[in-house]
């Protein structure tokens, strides 16, 4: 099985433990005739040949291909019907043999150097047919290699963790999700669950992060990505409810005391920080200065996707008191400057220092401006 999941290259014509069976019942039935033996497997070979030319033909009309399956259908009809006598089966066999030979160069040869991605992803996905080795020795008109066959069949089958994993995990799960994957979740790794919930979540597809985030049992890690994404998706209950099983990533940043940010502004812009409260919080403080050039610069927040203020600045150092209240667990704040100005006489620019949970004094100076 190859990494993306198509079978590994056949030998001849794909069932040898078949044709082995076949010799060996075909020698006790004929009391130990070996010579009678070799024919029947061959014609079996032969019937099996004709079976993958027919499927490749229904998925790649071409007349040469189809013309060889019938006449396989048909020459093993006249091999059963009349291989009474040893020679007649030999003769049978053998041209069974030359015209597997030849169908085979046909479809390698002339109908898939025509072939489109999806239609050799058919022949994989519905008869077993090695792609793989097709896709290698086909000459298609684009480039075509596993992974395009891979996305073909994902294309087809949109729902199949099965499919979708191997490719994520050789080149990132945004390759699947670019064509139209629907994880499912309980097929994959807690490490692929992850990182395909983040993935979803940075398409604004945050409700389908949770549905498959819940497939399966949720560790203190998934815990703590459910809690987050619940809350970007405005589920505060469930947020909470998932914090209560989670373990913040060892990187992970709380809000404590305060945060250290360190932003500088010189253009328009955003950045953006997550972080984990561990006690409820009524308002944040930020520590903000600015330069004026025709006005002083105006500060946009955002919080959890959901909430967001602007604070235009009064003086060129000052701390903003927003009320916004936290509850525990990970949180996302962004913060941007839209309103950049530059000429002559000066530049508007932003720097936000840090920010903290507000305390009871800042809350007394608040009120009083």
């Amino acid at each position: 099985m190859s990494v993306l999941g198509f079978p590994a290259e056949p030998s001849i014509s794909g069932l040898p433990s078949q044709a082995a069976a076949v010799l060996l019942a075909t020698a006790v039935l004929r009391g130990g005739s070996l010579p009678l033996a070799l024919p029947a497997a061959l014609l079996l070979l032969g019937v099996v040949e004709g079976v993958k030319q027919a499927a490749i033909a229904s998925a790649m009309p071409t007349t040469l291909v189809g013309a060889s399956a019938i006449f396989l259908y048909f020459g093993a009809a006249a091999g059963l019907a009349r291989g009474v006598r040893a020679s007649r089966v030999v003769g049978i066999a053998l041209v069974f043999g030359a015209v597997c030979v030849l169908s085979r160069f046909v479809v390698a040869r002339i109908a898939l150097p025509g072939a489109t991605p999806a239609q050799v992803a058919q022949v994989s996905e519905r008869f077993g047919v090695s792609a793989g080795p097709l896709s290698k020795r086909a000459r298609f008109r684009t480039e075509v290699d596993a992974l395009t066959l891979a996305l073909e069949r994902l294309r087809r089958a949109p729902t199949s963790d099965a499919l979708a994993a191997p490719i994520s995990a050789a080149f990132g799960v945004n390759v699947p999700l670019s064509v139209g994957w629907r994880p499912q979740g309980d097929q994959l790794s807690d490490p692929l669950r992850e990182t395909t919930a983040w993935a979803l979540e940075a398409r604004g597809r945050r409700s389908e992060a949770l549905r498959m985030l819940k497939k399966a049992p949720l560790t203190p890690a998934l815990a703590y990505t459910y809690s987050l994404i619940a809350r970007l998706d405005g589920d505060e209950t469930g947020a909470l409810r998932a914090w209560q099983d989670a373990v913040a990533p060892e990187d992970g940043v709380v809000l404590g005391a305060g945060l250290t940010l360190g932003w500088e502004f010189l253009s328009a812009g955003e950045q953006e920080i997550e972080f984990v409260v561990i006690e409820p919080v009524d308002a944040l403080v930020f520590e903000l200065r600015g330069s004026a050039f025709e006005g002083l610069p105006e500060v946009w927040v955002q919080l959890d996707e959901q909430f967001s203020g602007r604070h235009l600045l009064s003086e060129e150092e000052e701390s903003w008191i927003w009320r916004r209240p936290l509850g525990v667990g990970p949180h996302r704040l962004r913060v941007g400057f839209t309103q950049d100005a530059v000429g002559e006489g000066g530049d508007r620019n932003l720097w936000v220092d840090a920010v903290r949970p507000a305390a009871e004094s800042d809350t007394e100076t608040s009120s009083a401006r």
